[in-house]
């Protein structure tokens, strides 16, 4: 996994299935906007899949590819 700047091992653990649920499910009842660092609003993503790389990047932390590997696939 490529992490960056908005990683921290605080937040949740890649290699634990629960850790990393755990922090999925803290999502719910709000929007990305409200749990990422706000340099979500000033990012533009263009074409299918928008969403999921803000959810990557902004909110798990590491870089959006194009890898068809899952993106936990180290557990």
């Amino acid at each position: 996994m490529d992490f960056n700047e908005y990683y921290s091992p605080e937040k949740y653990d890649p290699y634990s299935i629960s850790s990393i649920f755990d922090y999925a499910k803290d999502l719910k009842g709000h929007t990305l906007a409200d749990k990422c660092h706000s340099d979500i609003l000033e990012k533009s993503y263009k074409g299918k899949g928008n969403f999921g790389q803000y959810l990557e990047k902004f909110y798990f932390g590491f870089n959006p590819n194009n890898n068809p590997e899952p993106d936990f696939s180290v557990m």
